[in-house]
């Protein structure tokens, strides 16, 4: 669908006064109509609270079909970015139609640190051997889950993204902060919303995330005791509540047709003394060298571990030349972003966020000053 279309659709009330000039620009000379334009409407859409209502009231109306819809919901995610994009399946399940397929994507690896590049060709081939019913070899089952191991901003859920784009799949985040149990009032508990998804697509990759936070839950009474249940009950592809829908048919679909990725942060691995000569600063340092630190540290639950490959995924921090290649792709100038600085100040990718963001503002009010 094309952004003309897509707001002759829609109406103007999606449209903010930023960017009306630049849309109308768009909408009478094509080569208006910039992939930056197009993504910050994307974006609009996604952050937008009402478009949910919107859509379903233009359907109720007949206005607009499913097939238009669904045109709708392709643009958001061949668009926009990796949070547009996932609010596209939600869009779906609450208007109930099937949500559009992720066509494959390729990846540039240019734009993923080292580390990055190690952990993505190793979930991506995890996942097509997941896919191609792989699980088992000589009569063995094969450990398939991967766990995504880094400090907090180094890109555990842009990397997951990355592969789910590549491989044409969805991605199902789910975090430990967030996993709402089946006992508990407020609804919809995490095993619903995974019922749902198991519902709505017939494959994707679910990314479990902050584990971390999960290894916690022992001192924190019965509700995180349930909470750990159910997480090492997904984990294990092995889930059974009495709510919902659930049966064997999940169950099945959870064995085939979902490829889970672990993910969690450890903060005492980065931050506490006797991790300063663990070697995860250093860019040589041997990952069966790490593994083997990470296991005698014993921050990581070994109950947590033994249900993911051994073969843990660690990203390191951004180093001052990580930082200097991303600066000259997106464009941020030197009196802009200071590579070492970023570096220096904890490895950490919002760095590069809010630099970027302080330059859009600079932009913005210099454009409005005209």
């Amino acid at each position: 669908m094309r952004l003309s279309e897509l707001l002759s659709l829609l109406g103007p009330k999606f449209v903010t006064d930023p960017i009306v000039d630049r849309l109308s620009e768009g909408l009478l000379r094509p080569e208006g109509l910039t992939p930056d334009l197009n993504r910050l409407v994307a974006a609009m859409l996604a952050a937008n609270p009402a478009l949910h209502a919107h859509l379903r009231e233009l359907r109720d109306n007949h206005l607009l079909g499913d097939e238009m819809i669904r045109g709708v919901l392709e643009y958001m995610r061949d668009a926009g970015d990796d949070h547009a994009s996932g609010q596209v399946s939600e869009l779906a399940l609450f208007l109930g139609i099937k949500p559009p397929t992720p066509p494959q994507q390729a990846v540039d690896l240019g734009s993923l640190t080292a580390s990055q590049q190690v952990a993505f060709r190793e979930i991506a081939a995890l996942s097509e051997i997941y896919f191609a019913g792989g699980l088992e070899h000589a009569g063995v089952n094969l450990r398939i889950a991967p766990l995504v191991i880094g400090p907090s901003g180094v890109g555990k859920t842009h990397l997951v993204m990355s592969v789910g784009r590549a491989l044409g799949l969805p991605i199902v985040r789910m975090t430990v902060s967030d996993w709402i149990i089946q006992a508990a009032r407020q609804t919809p508990s995490a095993l619903t919303v995974l019922q749902a998804k198991l519902k709505e697509n017939q494959k994707f990759i679910l990314f479990i995330d902050e584990l971390d936070k999960l290894s916690k839950s022992s001192d924190g009474g019965a509700y995180t005791l349930f909470q750990q249940v159910e997480i090492y009950a997904v984990l294990d592809r092995a889930v059974s509540y009495s709510g919902g829908q659930w049966g064997s048919e999940q169950d099945r679909q959870l064995r085939e047709n979902v490829m889970i990725v672990g993910g969690g942060t450890w903060h005492d691995l980065w931050t506490t003394k006797p991790q300063r000569s663990m070697g995860f600063g250093s860019a040589g340092a041997a990952t069966d060298d790490i593994a083997n630190k990470i296991r005698q540290a014993r921050i990581i639950p070994e109950e947590l571990l033994n249900r993911f490959s051994d073969r843990w995924l660690l990203l390191r921090p951004y180093t001052a030349e990580d930082f200097q290649v991303i600066a000259e792709r997106i464009g941020l100038a030197p009196e802009d972003f200071d590579p070492v600085a970023a570096a220096a100040s904890g490895g950490n990718f919002r760095a590069v966020q809010n630099a970027l963001t302080a330059c859009v503002l600079k932009q913005h009010f210099a454009a409005q000053a005209r």
